[in-house]
């Protein structure tokens, strides 16, 4: 296991992971404008045995709420981080109490 899947739809935050990591640890981004159930989303965010899957705030805190479980429940050992257009402390507990870990 490792590297980080970004699940979004904006290019630009796959630039800023790997202007932050470099290109030591693979960095890829999936997106899909077909994805209706989050059990494939979750699938495909963690078919390549990533370490961390992000959430962009772009895939909306409705989604984040039913694929965070879904990760969590089939891919324990994938650390989840979400990130919220946003931020406060409802939001953060939720994700947190679903399986986000930051």
């Amino acid at each position: 296991m490792s590297g980080v899947t970004i699940v979004s739809g904006n290019p630009r935050l796959e630039a800023a992971f790997v202007d932050l990591f470099g290109r030591s640890g693979p960095v890829r981004r999936i997106w899909s404008n077909q994805w209706r159930d989050p059990v494939d989303v979750a699938m495909d965010a963690c078919a390549a045995e990533p370490e961390v899957v992000v959430t962009g705030a772009d895939v909306g805190l409705e989604m984040a709420e039913l694929v965070v479980p879904e990760i969590d429940r089939l891919f324990p050992s994938v650390t989840v981080l979400c990130l919220v257009p946003r931020l406060d402390v409802a939001t953060s507990l939720l994700l947190l109490r679903l399986g986000a870990r930051d």
